[in-house]
């Protein structure tokens, strides 16, 4: 035990591979738990720590307590630290005293080391130092016997032989070195051995005084329930279905204070009701631990302890999740054999798929847990019934590296109202470098081709580079052959979404929407009538270019591509409020008005100034002499008008006035001649009261006296009419 533990503590690599060093401290290792094997009992925990205490000790000794060290390793009555001391600091003395005696022995004249006694006749006696004054003789340390030294005792010998010792041949490069231990060791020491050899390494039972004490490796499949640890964690990677790497690897403290790395965490499923996420993989890392904080906040559980086994149960349905069973001071989780629900005698998971009406895999497997292990079904029947979108991925590289290298295109469609310049359609050109927008107004769709091609002079012109590569839907202006052929002759990519997956546009038709979104904001807010639709969809798109976006990470897409302009040229103003627009009509005389009453309705693309609307001569203007009332919307809601006609029993409405509490349901509309008593304090004046009514059916004539001229007309009369005449 004395080498194992100081080949432990003084392991050196030297000139070995790193390979055999580590075989050779990973051997040392399992030795030193063969001899020193866990144990529950504080005793013999103590015990051991007393005897690693010696071997500490003894191991920190140089060469000259050989002898001592052999004379305390071949006791067998060795009981603390101090007891060692003192043997140790006894024999210090005695191999000088030996060796001075064999000297004198020799060499009869060597002076005496004492002097003489009192009682003496003088002269320098000689006497070796074994033997007494009075005999003159070798006396034995040991036995206080004459005529031998202690290291040639008999009774001693005889004392050692009696004692049965093995020495184990140490395995290692060093062919000198060995490991004493006593007979009952190296019986634990051999089974240990053999089970190595005959069985696997998960579980490894050493027979210790009829208990059997488990060592758990690395490589093991049961699972520690433990209240101390903050996560699930292992160093056995084969039990992860799922794994995730950390970089750079992080750390946990360990319950004797020292850090082991974290190399990742995955999913481990111990059992099948079981299964953990986020279970921390540490290599070094001796055991399998389940986290009892994680197991009841994530499985939204309860854990009952019992003397001999634990429970797992379920909150919400209080059905039993897990067990574990008591064993060597632990609680180890038991695997589950889970019984079926369904279909217990079913011979194959797809026979069982259709019988219970084609779940789910995972259904399935909660159902019949016996096909745990299936990992898809072939149903043909539930590729028909159950076939839905593919997610799309994200795009990896979320903008293009230079402006106009990717440009996203799209036509949206005709709108339900004609705007006041008579345009139904709008199409957009997104770069998806900076997010600028450009938006065209169109009246047909027919118009995209050229609007295309003047919008990529102005960007061959404007910024002196080609667009590279558009990105639409399959929409038939972008797939005409007067299109292809343009895009084909000057070198551009086409890229088409598939056919019904708007999706993969999704930068295009993500920025209509945004556009819209604005647009009706801004007409709801000055209650804009809808024909106004077209100017509130371009000023949106003047706004929005100007805005920060979280795509650029808060940059302005307008600044990106022209950082030197100003945002806005003019002065922003709300869009739909009254603004007073100059009147530069050639006739207007000193005595007319000098302005005109407009509705301001955006920004000029190619001017500096207001574009304003004129209802009183139906005109856009646009002008820099605007005077504007922004906290006033020119349009005012109208009422609803009362439809007449052949439905006038539809109901309409009608505004009165709100009557007194005190009045009853038959007086909602107050009488003209009505008198309120000078006593009443008046009432506050409340909203008015919308009342449905019916209209009053129309009151017919009575019917002519019938007569042989006007027989003719009876068929034109109503049934009622014409049965009460018969009548």
């Amino acid at each position: 035990m004395h080498d194992v533990c100081k080949a432990f503590y003084r392991a050196e690599k030297q000139d070995q591979s790193l390979m055999n060093y580590f075989m050779t401290f990973k051997r040392t290792y399992e030795e030193l738990n063969v001899l020193l094997p866990f144990s529950p009992d504080v005793k013999v925990q103590q015990r051991q720590r007393e005897q690693m205490a010696i071997m500490s000790f003894l191991a920190g000794l140089s060469s000259d307590f050989d002898s001592a060290k052999s004379q305390v390793l071949s006791g067998s009555d060795v009981s603390s630290l101090q007891d060692v001391f003192s043997r140790v600091l006894r024999t210090e003395t005695t191999p000088s005293v030996s060796l001075n005696s064999a000297l004198v022995g020799h060499n009869n004249h060597a002076p005496w080391r004492n002097s003489t006694p009192s009682g003496s006749k003088g002269g320098n006696s000689q006497r070796p130092d074994n033997r007494t004054p009075e005999s003159g003789s070798i006396m034995c340390n040991y036995c206080k016997k004459p005529g031998h030294t202690k290291f040639e005792c008999k009774k001693l010998q005889f004392k050692n032989q009696q004692k049965h010792y093995a020495n184990v041949a140490n395995t290692s490069d060093a062919p000198d070195r060995s490991v004493t231990i006593s007979a009952d060791e190296f019986a634990k020491f051999s089974r240990y051995q053999e089970s190595l050899q005959s069985s696997s390494p998960s579980v490894t039972a050493i027979a210790d005084s009829g208990k059997s004490n488990a060592c758990l490796l690395s490589t093991s499949s049961k699972w520690v329930i433990d209240s101390g640890a903050t996560d699930h964690m292992t160093g056995n990677s084969s039990l992860f279905s799922t794994f995730q790497s950390y970089s750079p690897t992080s750390s946990v403290t360990l319950a004797d204070g020292s850090p082991s790395s974290v190399l990742g965490s995955g999913t481990v499923t111990p059992t099948p009701l079981l299964t953990l996420s986020s279970v921390l993989h540490l290599p070094n890392l001796s055991f399998n631990l389940l986290s009892v904080s994680q197991l009841t906040r994530n499985l939204n559980c309860c854990i009952s302890f019992f003397p001999d086994h634990c429970l797992f149960q379920d909150l919400m349905t209080k059905k039993i999740i897990g067990k574990g069973h008591e064993s060597g001071g632990l609680y180890v989780l038991d695997p589950l054999s889970s019984t079926p629900i369904a279909c217990p005698s079913v011979a194959s998971a797809f026979e069982a798929h259709c019988r219970l009406g084609h779940p789910s895999l995972p259904l399935l497997k909660k159902l019949c847990p016996q096909y745990s292990k299936v990992s898809s079904l072939d149903c043909e029947s539930c590729q028909f019934a159950k076939h839905h979108r593919v997610s799309l991925s994200p795009r990896v590289n979320k903008r293009a590296s230079v402006p106009f290298e990717l440009v996203h295109s799209d036509v949206w469609g005709p709108s339900p109202i004609l705007s006041k310049p008579g345009f139904r359609y709008f199409v957009t050109f997104v770069d998806d470098y900076s997010r600028v927008t450009w938006l065209y107004l169109m009246k047909n769709r027919s118009e995209l081709f050229p609007i295309f091609c003047a919008f990529c002079a102005k960007i061959q012109n404007q910024f002196n580079v080609h667009v590279r590569t558009l990105r639409s839907d399959n929409a038939k202006e972008y797939t005409s052959a007067q299109f292809q052929s343009y895009m084909i002759s000057n070198g551009m990519l086409h890229e088409t979404s598939c056919v019904d997956t708007a999706p993969q546009n999704g930068v295009a038709e993500r920025k209509n929407r945004h556009l819209l979104e604005t647009a009706r904001a801004l007409l709801f807010q000055m209650k804009v009538p809808k024909p106004f639709w077209a100017d509130a969809v371009s000023t949106a798109c003047f706004l929005i270019n100007r805005m920060p976006s979280s795509v650029l990470n808060g940059e302005i897409p307008f600044k990106i591509l022209f950082p030197v302009k100003s945002l806005f040229p003019v002065a922003h103003r709300v869009f739909g409020s009254v603004c007073f627009a100059r009147d530069v009509r050639p006739h207007v005389t000193k005595l007319d008005p000098k302005s005109l009453k407009c509705v301001f309705l955006g920004y000029s693309r190619l001017q500096k100034g207001y574009r304003c609307y004129c209802p009183d001569l139906n005109k856009y203007l646009v002008s820099i002499d605007v005077t504007f009332v922004e906290n006033t919307p020119y349009f005012s809601s109208s009422p609803t008008p009362t439809r007449h006609g052949d439905d006038d029993d539809l109901l309409v409405y009608s505004v009165t006035t709100a009557a007194p509490d005190t009045c009853s349901d038959e007086s909602l509309v107050p009488s003209p001649t009505s008198v309120i008593a000078p006593a009443m304090p008046t009432p506050p004046p409340k909203p008015p009261i919308i009342v449905y009514s019916r209209r009053p059916p129309p009151v017919s004539c009575p019917a002519p006296a019938s007569s042989s001229s006007d027989s003719e007309l009876n068929d034109d009369l109503p049934i009622a009419l014409r049965k009460e005449k018969l009548s």
